[in-house]
């Protein structure tokens, strides 16, 4: 009996404190949050997180990202997405998974023009460059062939 009360005000709490209708935010809109919209902010420190893991040569956080289901081609205010930071530091474990298990694209160019294959070439990551181009090939036969 007394964890059925407690549970109650648990509940009742959890009322109190978050959105759970499509109408509360009508009546209550100061007050309860709703856990279904992110912030900017949020969205912001994903994609932060995403680039720090991708500078980092941190697959297992690109993993995570990826299990997220974040859209993995998402850039900074340059245009430079994860796939663009790893090339430039010459991590090829994290740009092969970001191309092969990721789907992002190659062909990306950053605010400068620079794509992936450039930032590796231009930092002399030559193993990352190689990898990129052989993907890069492939991406374009298949092209032609559709």
């Amino acid at each position: 009996m007394f964890y059925l009360f407690f549970v109650c005000i648990y509940f009742q709490d959890l009322v109190k404190t978050f959105n759970f209708h499509n109408f509360d935010n009508l009546r209550h809109t100061p007050r309860k949050l709703d856990p279904r919209v992110q912030t900017v902010d949020t969205q912001a420190s994903l994609v932060v997180n995403l680039l720090f893991a991708a500078y980092n040569g941190d697959v297992t956080a690109i993993r995570r990202c990826a299990f997220m289901e974040m859209d993995m081609n998402q850039a900074d205010y340059d245009g430079r997405t994860a796939l663009h930071v790893a090339s430039a530091e010459g991590h090829t474990p994290v740009v092969k998974f970001l191309l092969e298990k990721c789907k992002c694209m190659p062909f990306l160019s950053d605010r400068w023009g620079f794509r992936p294959i450039d930032d590796a070439k231009r930092f002399k990551h030559h193993e990352t460059a190689k990898f990129l181009e052989s993907f890069m090939e492939k991406e374009e036969a298949k092209e032609r062939s559709v």
